[in-house]
């Protein structure tokens, strides 16, 4: 959606913008001289100052309609929206095909003005799935998600995208869920949280409680490909004054093809997971699968880091499991010893998936309560925190694994794929 700080056209033009003398060899991409989104606004065409940038694809597309977008003044009949429609469409999937040709954007664009001008909801035919089976949103993330140069802001700082463009519209809900199932394929984190950083919400438990957004950070690392491992990095404010006050704290995190969830949670009704039954008002740790990811095995570890313990320097990608057995700095899985010239060993937690792959639970809308989607389930792996020997002290004031500012460094290393035979980690599963 774009602003027009004029307001609405009374004469839109009779012809989309000229393609055909647009100029691709600019290697930067071209600025729209007005914002996204303002729905009240009604922009045409001849507000557009749309440069010429060349498309030859696109161009014959936008040329093969036997008349102009635009030779019908006043109401549009049902008729010519159906010949519009399919004219935008036409254009789209050819966009959605070349989605880094500089015409991209400024073709959306001018659909988008059309729609607008002629009754048509360029939102409806963005959800559509017209496109081999899935929507233009889809395959757009898909083209684009963490391709060299597609989303470089430093080098385009300014610059309005394509993606920018089909984000910017209001998304329904199986619209967002294509988006989220394309983001797992291209494993885009950064992409999956802005969306759901997007989502209509209310304000949440979490900022209501501390007066702005927890800074909890997380990051996710690929491992050893061979056996699908990830180790992903978390570091959780405030631990205790929001498992105390809100009773949850849950972060969710695109890896290696699929969704997860990780939780933190005080839990409110008798839940029964990994064969063990946990009473209500037990503190727990959860990894939960989340739709659309497919089912899958799981093989991780959870550990809660000493405050002296430094997170493992990732700034070069290259300290990730090398094997889902050992983390890198720390002790071995299953090998916590005590030492007195060392930090505390990490509190540590095994997730074991047995026979059955793990199944995805349903995504739930931003800050829900997870615990209403992990109880009552066995599709979530639930361990309490007192079943390490010095887990139940992080109910405790003054537990000595909160940092100073009272945030827990918490690490989760996986695989989808078992530990090498004959490992000496005990979070083998038969």
């Amino acid at each position: 959606m774009i602003v027009n700080n004029k307001g609405p056209s009374e004469d839109p033009s009779d012809a989309p913008p000229p393609y055909d003398g647009m100029e691709t060899s600019s290697p930067t991409r071209p600025t729209f001289n007005r914002p996204l989104v303002d729905s009240k606004r009604d922009p045409s065409i001849e507000d557009l100052n749309v440069p010429e940038v060349s498309s030859p694809t696109i161009s014959s597309k936008a040329s093969s309609s036997k008349k102009p977008w635009f030779s019908w003044f006043g109401e549009t009949s049902k008729k010519d929206k159906k010949e519009i429609k399919q004219t935008v469409q036409a254009l789209i999937r050819d966009v959605v095909q070349d989605p880094q040709s500089a015409a991209a954007a400024y073709v959306l664009q001018s659909c988008s003005d059309t729609c607008k001008a002629r009754g048509l909801s360029f939102q409806s035919i963005l959800s559509e799935k017209f496109i081999e089976g899935h929507n233009p949103i889809y395959w757009a993330i898909v083209k684009l998600s963490n391709k060299p140069g597609s989303r470089d802001e430093e080098e385009n700082e300014g610059a309005v995208t394509l993606l920018d463009i089909l984000l910017s519209v209001p998304m329904d809900r199986a619209t967002r869920a294509e988006a989220y199932l394309a983001c797992l394929l291209t494993s885009d984190q950064t992409l999956f949280r802005r969306l759901r950083g997007e989502e209509p919400n209310k304000i949440s438990a979490h900022e209501l409680l501390l007066g702005v957004t927890p800074e909890d950070k997380l990051e996710a690392i690929d491992g050893d490909a061979d056996y699908g491992a990830f180790r992903l990095i978390w570091n959780v404010a405030k631990f205790q004054q929001r498992m105390r006050a809100i009773g949850y704290i849950s972060t969710e995190v695109v890896v290696r093809g699929r969704l997860w969830s990780i939780s933190f949670a005080v839990l409110t009704a008798e839940t029964t997971s990994m064969g063990a039954v946990i009473k209500p008002g037990t503190w727990v740790a959860c990894i939960s699968l989340l739709s659309p990811s497919t089912p899958s095995k799981l093989y991780a570890q959870m550990s809660i880091l000493d405050p002296n313990t430094p997170f493992p320097d990732t700034a070069d990608g290259t300290s990730g499991p090398s094997t889902p057995r050992q983390s890198p700095k720390l002790l071995p899985w299953g090998k916590e010893k005590r030492n007195s010239n060392s930090n505390k060993p990490p509190i540590t937690y095994n997730f074991n998936v047995r026979s059955n792959p793990l199944e995805p639970i349903p995504m739930w809308p931003t800050n829900d309560d997870p615990r209403s989607y992990i109880q009552g389930t066995s599709r979530s792996l639930v361990i309490p925190l007192d079943k390490h020997w010095n887990g139940h002290s992080l109910q405790f004031d003054g537990c000595s694994y909160l940092n100073s500012d009272a945030s827990l460094k918490v690490i989760v290393d996986g695989s989808l794929m078992p530990p090498p035979s004959g490992s000496d980690s005990d979070c083998i599963i038969s």
